[in-house]
């Protein structure tokens, strides 16, 4: 918001110099609705790190799990490998 806007400026400011209010509803107004088109054209870009934001999170919470069931001593790599991956190898 704007200096002429700011609460502490519309109280001590003299009559003269005061915005009038709907003015300043309308900038706020138009400050809103560019941050909505930077959004709107950003939408890729945020999918894309909202997406692996929640991937990771979940990837995080599932080896924390994995880690605690484990053991202080488990290679949790290897573990990892032979419980979820091993099994679409083919058999040597």
């Amino acid at each position: 918001m704007s200096l002429l806007c700011a609460n502490e400026f519309l109280k001590h400011a003299r009559p003269a110099l005061r915005p009038p209010r709907s003015f300043c509803l309308a900038e706020s107004i138009q400050k809103a609705a560019d941050f909505i088109e930077v959004l709107d054209a950003n939408k890729p870009i945020l999918r894309v790190v909202a997406r692996t934001t929640g991937t990771l999170l979940i990837v995080s919470i599932i080896y924390g799990i994995i880690a605690k069931n484990a053991g202080p001593d488990a290679d949790l790599g290897q573990l990892i490998f032979d419980r979820y991956f091993a099994m679409y190898l083919p058999p040597q």
